[in-house]
């Protein structure tokens, strides 16, 4: 396995698959534009860079990356990255495909390709730091990147 494929490990444990915290409300907090597309290949396909959360509602540390990705994708990551969400209860057969065993997973794509993963749940900072070298310019006038602190 090459260490791209290998998953980084954050501060936060992940919930591992088959095990229920039933007590964690179950909430949205993405708003996001719906797309439908003919399979998960074209929706990788579809952006230049996309990061894909595998998550369940019953999992608390996908809880607190939802508020983290939600902050960010209007902040700091607008524009420059797509995100989708894949509720691993509702397509079990996708995370298995693509080797998830703990929530949240992300996985980055970038042109369709899997480029990197990350399992727990990082802090915008972590998160930011992750996705660096890989988001292209930010296409903000200023030149200048917001602190990731002002996006949590």
């Amino acid at each position: 396995m090459s260490s791209l494929a290998r998953p980084h490990h954050v501060a936060l444990h992940p919930c591992r698959l088959g095990s229920r915290f039933r007590s964690v409300p179950r909430r949205v907090f993405l708003s996001a534009t719906r797309q439908s597309y003919g399979s998960f290949q074209e929706m990788v396909d579809s952006e230049p860079l996309m990061l894909v959360d595998f998550f369940a509602t019953w999992c608390g540390p996908c809880l607190v990356l939802s508020n983290q990705l939600s902050a960010l994708s209007t902040g700091v990551l607008k524009d420059r990255i797509k995100i989708a969400k894949v509720d691993t209860e509702k397509y079990p057969a996708l995370a298995s495909q693509w080797g998830v065993q703990a929530l949240p997973t992300l996985v980055l794509f970038k042109e369709g390709r899997m480029i990197d993963r990350i399992e727990g749940a990082p802090n915008a900072q972590q998160l930011l730091q992750w996705l660096q070298p890989h988001l292209p310019p930010s296409p903000n006038a200023s030149g200048q990147e917001a602190s990731p602190s002002a996006a949590a």
